[in-house]
């Protein structure tokens, strides 16, 4: 006799992940919104919560792909998508423990090593499936869907679990955008991490009023010049996307600025990637080792202090040479901000622009 797998507790627990209210579509562009059971019914595309991570997947865009788990020896997907056009597929492995994101739904739940650990496994599974990197698991096809050959397996995996299946030699930062305030898993990360960063020393700058609008247009600016350039396969985010994490953004900022704990965010901390002193060293050894990293902190920024002065100080340069003026001591230091005297300091950029100049340096 035949045994019969009963899959209704793994759909059970999909049905139970997503919004009660939610987006979803026909094509990927998710154009509706409505009660799940809608989309159940007639989409072909679902979003799925931004409050927080139940499955990591990929997206494999070859024929043959609903098996490649197989052959990579990776455990039992929870479910997987197969395309009756291309034979594409979706696969998914479900989590015993929800790993919770970053959004305004959930600011005291998230942390950040759960989600590192999430985004390793994801890139790690991506990587040696030779998946699509730009899959950001923000939506998923709908497995009540018709349009979809669809395989239920009821597990779950902890993310070590997960972990293990993969080569520990793979570069778990595969596929990121690696800029000047961090490297990012996609364009959401980016966006998100260096306008956050730019609020916490930008709120202090403005009235309540006039920072919200300075953040949304901090963000409409990094997404439509920076993010198409990082991500030049993709562009930038949807108008919806980008003002829907400006606002959640300038609220988060507005409510923390206050608090005793929120001008340590203003740090560069991890800058210098020191290793964290270890806690079983003699008081002696660990005052020395404090020392130490503190003459090198004072070296790192006094070094960093020095190059914006002469970012300042070039600046002012081609701001003078574009008007075709003389570059005098005067000028430069009107237009750099940077004081006579320092500029005794950094004469060789001086020189410099001089030779190229051929009006004569006065002092």
């Amino acid at each position: 006799m035949k045994q019969t797998i009963d899959i209704s507790h793994v759909q059970q627990r999909f049905r139970a992940h997503i919004d009660p209210q939610t987006c979803y579509g026909k094509k990927k562009k998710l154009g509706l919104s409505g009660p799940k059971e809608d989309a159940f019914r007639d989409a072909e595309y679902i979003l799925l919560p931004r409050a927080k991570h139940v499955y990591v997947g990929v997206d494999l865009d070859y024929r043959g792909a609903a098996t490649a788990w197989e052959d990579g020896i990776f455990p039992l997907p929870t479910i997987v998508f197969t395309s009756k056009k291309t034979g594409h597929a979706n696969i998914f492995w479900e989590l015993k423990t929800p790993v919770y994101r970053r959004c305004e739904l959930n600011q005291y739940k998230a942390r950040q090593h759960p989600i590192d650990y999430f985004n390793c496994v994801q890139r790690r599974f991506t990587r040696e499936l030779d998946g699509d990197p730009g899959y950001t698991s923000s939506t998923i096809k709908n497995p009540f869907s018709d349009a979809w050959l669809v395989q239920w397996h009821d597990v779950r995996y902890s993310l070590s679990d997960l972990l293990e299946y993969t080569d520990p030699c793979i570069n778990s930062v595969g596929y990121r955008f690696r800029g000047d305030h961090g490297d990012y898993a996609g364009r959401n990360e980016e966006l998100f991490t260096v306008a956050r960063k730019w609020a916490y020393h930008a709120v202090f700058r403005y009235s309540e009023e006039e920072f919200e609008f300075r953040v949304y247009d901090f963000c409409k600016s990094y997404n439509q010049n920076e993010i198409p350039r990082n991500w030049p396969a993709r562009g930038p985010l949807p108008r919806a996307e980008w003002q829907g994490m400006a606002r959640s953004i300038a609220r988060w900022v507005l409510c923390k600025k206050d608090e005793s704990g929120f001008k340590q965010r203003l740090k560069n901390i991890g800058a210098m990637g020191l290793s964290k002193i270890p806690t079983d060293l003699s008081d002696a050894d660990k005052k020395v080792a404090v020392s130490c990293a503190q003459a090198l902190g004072a070296a790192y920024t006094h070094n960093l202090r020095k190059n914006k002065t002469a970012n300042k100080i070039i600046e002012a340069i081609d701001s003078i040479l574009a008007d075709n003026m003389p570059i005098t001591r005067r000028e430069v230091s009107n237009r750099s901000g940077v004081a006579r005297r320092t500029l005794n300091n950094y004469k060789e950029i001086i020189n410099k622009a001089n030779k190229i100049d051929p009006q004569c340096y006065v002092s």
